[in-house]
Order: structure tokens, then C-alpha cells, then sequence
């Protein structure tokens, strides 16, 4: 399958068999894993794959990602997991997001902490969607369209609405022009969720990644600090993202 298309038919698998996958396909997971390039370059976090488990929770494998605690690093774990999530769901492999796995420790010999883990391995039942049983808040709901977007941006936004969240809380929030999307947190969710915030966005920017590589999309990140400055606030200013196609330069 291909990589935009488990984008879009990727669905969270909660029974796994207990095959073990072979040895060639868990170097190829690795090497995956290992050429993402982290959102930010602040913060700390080390990646953790398991071996295989058979009698071990409720998957044989999992991919835990240890960081400082740090919201750039937070972020870095959802962005980094939700692209192999999308990668494993490609090569036929299923998985699905936990907090915590009995197969990784809490703490990694550095010090840092489990951050969340992705729990992997082939699947006891189906695990792919139709695009009409995604179930995400509709566009209207989580944008503020300022101008009519272009095609690209609209592709961005859209792989942006479907990522996974925890709970499907759906946290981010667009302000949406022709080429550029700001981009926020709403801060109040459910109770106990809100730890999980930034793990979240890092998914939803996870999803983005793979749409732009996948459809040749040219996107430049950017904090501007006229927008950071401001007070909005249940929601928290993120990060803006431009059209780096569009004539139009708005880095003024």
C-alpha cells in the first residue's frame, strides 16, 4: 500500500496476533525510524524499539520514545510515532498509541521519562478504515478561514483534521489563509488528557509531514513572534506554516 494511502485508511488495532514479524522487516522498521528528523531540535528524547514479546501485553512489539518533558520534545514524540505508525500501517503491519507498555520501562538509563509508545505487530483483526468512517470534527469546526485556501494548503488542513489524538479530543485549532496556516493548542480538554496535549499536535503534524512529502508540497515552519506575543486565551499559539510555492511572502 501506499505511504498516502494508509494515511487515510490507518485505524488504531487493539488485537494483535502473535506472529513475529520477520527479522528483515523489523531492520527495515528501524531504518525507518531512524531517518525521521525530529519537529524541533530543542529538547531531549531517545527512541526504543522492544523485541519481540510474545506473552508480553497487548502487543508482541512496541516503539517507546523517552524524552525530557519538554513541549518541543513532546511534540517530537507524537510527530516521530504517528509517521511510523503511518509507515507500519503501509507494509501491513498494525499498531496503536499507549501511554504506557509493560515491555519499556518508565524510565531510560538517562533519566528521561516514557513519553508514549506505539504498540505494534500483525493484527488479529482488520485493521483499515474507509475514508467515510473517519470520524473527526468537520473543517468549519476547527478553522477560522480568513481567505479562500489554495489546493495545497487545503491537503494540508485536511490530513491535519483526520490525525488520531488521544480520546479524540482533536485539540488543534487553524487559522487558515490562501497560503499559510497559524496553528494552535486549545488548552481545556477533558480531564487527565491535557498531559497529552503536545503529544497530540506532534501527531497532527505528523500527518502533515507525510501529505507534503508524499504530494511534493513545499512547506516552510515558522514561530513569528508578533503572533506569539499575543494573548488568546483557552488556546496557545504554535507554530505558522506557509506555502513556500505561493509568490506571496509573508515573512515581513
Amino acid at each position: 500500500m501506499k505511504i498516502i494511502d494508509a494515511l487515510y485508511k490507518r485505524k488504531s488495532t487493539r488485537q494483535f496476533s502473535k506472529i513475529e514479524i520477520e527479522s528483515d522487516v523489523i531492520e527495515r522498521i528501524k531504518k525507518r525510524l531512524s531517518g525521521i528528523e525530529p519537529f524541533y531540535k530543542k529538547g531531549r528524547y531517545e527512541v526504543v524499539v522492544s523485541e519481540y514479546r510474545q506473552n508480553l501485553d497487548v502487543a508482541p512489539y512496541s516503539v517507546g520514545i523517552y524524552t525530557d518533558g519538554l513541549k518541543e520534545s513532546e511534540i517530537n514524540a507524537g510527530y516521530i510515532l504517528q509517521q511510523i505508525a503511518i509507515y507500519l500501517s503501509a507494509i501491513g503491519v498494525a499498531s496503536c498509541f499507549r501511554a504506557k507498555t509493560l515491555m519499556l520501562n518508565q524510565f531510560n538509563d538517562k533519566g528521561l521519562k516514557l513519553s508514549v509508545s506505539l504498540v505494534f505487530g500483525y493484527p488479529k483483526e482488520g485493521m483499515y478504515r474507509d475514508e467515510n468512517d473517519i470520524k473527526r470534527l468537520p473543517m468549519k469546526k476547527i478553522c477560522v478561514i480568513k481567505e479562500e485556501m489554495n489546493k495545497r494548503i487545503e491537503s494540508v488542513i485536511e490530513s491535519a483534521r483526520i490525525a488520531p489524538s488521544s480520546y479524540n479530543v482533536q485539540p488543534w485549532r487553524f487559522v487558515v489563509y490562501n497560503n499559510r496556516i497559524h496553528v494552535f493548542l486549545k488548552r481545556k480538554q477533558i480531564k487527565n488528557i491535557e498531559k497529552y496535549s503536545y503529544i497530540n499536535i506532534g501527531t497532527m503534524l505528523g500527518n502533515i509531514a507525510v501529505v507534503t512529502d508524499e504530494m511534493w508540497i513545499d512547506l516552510r515552519y515558522k514561530v513569528i513572534q508578533g503572533i506569539k506575543e499575543k494573548d488568546y486565551g483557552d488556546n496557545e499559539y504554535i507554530v505558522s506554516i506557509y506555502d513556500r510555492s505561493s509568490d506571496e511572502n509573508i515573512w515581513v
